[in-house]
């Protein structure tokens, strides 16, 4: 259900954030710039160290570590002509090369015969990657989401450093600079070519397609799997604008997208829609020159069809010769024989990298709790400046929530038990969102009305029923609605993927939920029945661990709620650590700078809270807590 919501949402976004459009190509580098986060990442001027110089056939590889944000040293390798004079060069992003970055043999093979045509190339390993991984958690930390910066902001802003060092350096001309990449290292490439004038073309392979077809891929849980990538997800970015509409912006800059016929991860329909978007756009403004579109056999990744239409289009345009052989020899050994994307059976990875003389490091360097730790620190000079928090910033903090509808709220099934009747409903949430619950009343038929104790829980409404928390509620006489949030419980979902998906579109997963929440409270606000009755003046919202946030956002949202709390989790800064394990859900761009639970909590007021109960406690906690409520 959420997977198709999302996907329907996109669609619709696309109508506006195309062709017809009115925004301007400042407005759409002004929106990217902010949505990935990259004005928030503070760089320093820091001279790069070279380590090694190995001179080759007609070229030499410079070995060298540049840090241009402090406590993150880049690992990188300058392929320069053995000429004189000054030299154009590129910054090739590698894509998700994972194990060996800047030394696997496809990136290696790029960049020699690319430095043979005369250009010279700057290749890193971008975080997380090659002598920057360390184990498999490298694209997954959600902590810095939190204070607005996102992972394809941090990689764009270490590829215009690395444009700095070209510009630093004597031997190239700093007038023709360049960016190429291939999967990853394209949208990069594309980001980075947006936001910075210097970049004269831009050369990107196997990512381009439309906003559609990387959220179908990866809602569906076949993409952005395990907790692992978040490389592609720019919050809103269905909203900045098509992926035809943001490669318009690189005019007048010389720009070639070339794409695979069999590559099922970026299919090549998608692809032609974008171009064809693009070649629209061109012909209003006359820049059709400018673009050029290439279709190659193949599948993902760098192989040689690619490569070679990559490389013609960078030496062409800075006025270069390509030899007429592909040279397949490389400098250096790979660390990994067999990567993740090529081991097999026949052909397991290894247990560890082995040594190569193309490594920088003595030691490869784990830089998950470097980000989370930075983003951390980050929050000293948010916390003393946060404006007071509005309920009219809230919601638009939260984006459009849709009013209850009036359908009735339909019975499928009426069960007794020992001392409940559980009612299973369904609850219109929205339109064409209709969402399951359970409904325990006690057998209460007199006017001493209960309280409603409505209950929330990642896993859905018969994890939610079967709490300590509804059970001790129920022991006390109230109530239990026991909800399934789309996406948990009978319709659940592949949490990640759906839930880093939604930042794409202006309707995240957080703000679905909360839809959900307050459809349930509407359900029980306006509830009409001739036999058992509920005291609506008395209606509490708990969550567990952190749907307790959850329910914390919907109480301040709607006044109808008389008290909420939580057992676990009491705020969204506890939620800032490595390798986190919680719903991408909770992971809104940019919150902290916003609010937190105070803030929340100076809204609710003088409705009470308690939140952040030890789940150990929590039985004694709720019964002086629901007590209040009870007449």
């Amino acid at each position: 259900m959420p997977a198709e919501f999302i996907v329907a949402r996109a669609l619709e976004l696309a109508k506006s954030s195309g062709v017809s459009s009115a925004k301007t190509n400042s407005d759409i580098r002004n929106e990217i710039i902010d949505a990935i986060g990259f004005n928030k990442i503070p760089t320093s001027i820091t001279e790069p160290k070279f380590i090694e110089d190995v001179k080759l056939d007609g070229y030499i590889v410079r070995k060298l570590i540049f840090e241009p944000i402090e406590g993150f040293p880049i690992p990188a390798h300058l392929y320069i002509p053995d000429l004189p004079g000054k030299h154009p060069a590129v910054v090739h992003t590698p894509g998700h090369w994972m194990e060996d970055g800047k030394l696997a043999g496809e990136v290696q093979r790029f960049n020699v015969n690319l430095v043979k045509a005369g250009v010279a190339v700057l290749c890193f390993d971008p975080v997380g990657q090659g002598e920057r991984r360390v184990g498999w958690h490298q694209h997954g930390q959600l902590a810095p989401l939190l204070v607005g910066i996102t992972n394809i902001g941090w990689m764009v802003r270490e590829t215009l450093s690395a444009v700095d060092l070209l510009e630093s350096l004597e031997s190239i001309d700093s007038q023709k600079i360049g960016l190429v990449g291939a999967s990853g290292g394209g949208f990069i490439s594309i980001f980075a070519s947006v936001i910075d004038d210097r970049i004269k073309v831009a050369a990107i392979g196997c990512i381009v397609n439309t906003h559609v077809s990387q959220i179908r891929d990866a809602a569906y849980g076949t993409g952005w799997d395990g907790w692992l990538d978040l490389c592609n997800q720019i919050p809103r970015l269905c909203v900045i604008g098509t992926v035809g509409k943001i490669l318009s912006t690189l005019d007048p800059k010389k720009v070639i997208i070339v794409s695979a016929l069999s590559d099922p991860g970026f299919p090549i329909a998608g692809a032609r829609e974008v171009i064809d978007e693009v070649r629209s756009i061109a012909e209003t403004t006359g820049t059709q020159k400018n673009f050029k579109y290439v279709e190659v056999k193949g599948g993902h990744g760098l192989h040689e069809s690619t490569a070679i239409t990559l490389i013609r289009f960078i030496a062409e345009n800075f006025e270069k010769n390509v030899g007429s052989d592909f040279i397949s020899d490389i400098p250096f050994a790979p660390q990994w024989p067999h990567s993740h994307e090529v081991a097999t059976a026949e052909n397991p990875q290894h247990f560890r990298p082995l040594p190569s003389k193309g490594t920088c490091f003595e030691f490869p360097i784990d830089t998950n709790e470097a980000l989370v730790n930075f983003s951390k620190g980050m929050l000293l000079g948010i916390e003393n400046i946060r404006p007071v928090l509005s309920l009219e910033r809230l919601r638009e903090i939260l984006g459009p929530i849709p009013k209850p509808l009036s359908k009735r709220v339909q019975v499928v099934q009426h069960r007794s038990e020992d001392r409940w009747h559980i009612q299973t409903l369904k609850i219109q949430s929205e339109l064409e969102i209709e969402i399951n619950a359970q409904f325990a009343l006690p057998k209460n038929w007199t006017d001493d009305l209960c309280g409603v104790f409505v209950m929330l829980h990642k896993n859905g409404a018969q994890s939610a029923l079967n709490s300590v928390e509804a059970q001790k509620a129920l022991d006390m006489g109230y109530a239990v609605l026991a909800p399934d949030l789309r996406g948990t419980g009978k319709t659940a979902c592949s949490e990640f993927e759906v839930a880093t998906a939604s930042w794409m579109i202006d309707r995240d997963l957080l703000n679905q939920r909360i839809t959900d929440g307050i459809a349930c409270i509407d359900f029980l606000s306006t509830r009409y029945s001739t036999g058992q009755q509920i005291d609506k003046g008395n209606i509490v919202i708990w969550g567990q661990e952190e749907y307790g946030l959850l329910g914390l956002i919907i109480t301040a949202l709607d006044h109808r709620v008389n008290r909420c709390g939580s057992s676990g989790i009491a705020s969204f800064q506890e939620l800032m650590v490595v390798n986190s394990e919680i719903s991408p859900m909770f992971y809104k761009h940019d919150l902290l700078r916003s609010l937190d639970v105070q803030d929340l909590v100076d809204i609710i007021t003088p409705r009470s809270c308690k939140l952040g109960v030890p789940q150990k406690s929590v039985e004694k906690s709720l019964s002086s807590f629901l007590m209040v409520g009870k007449k």
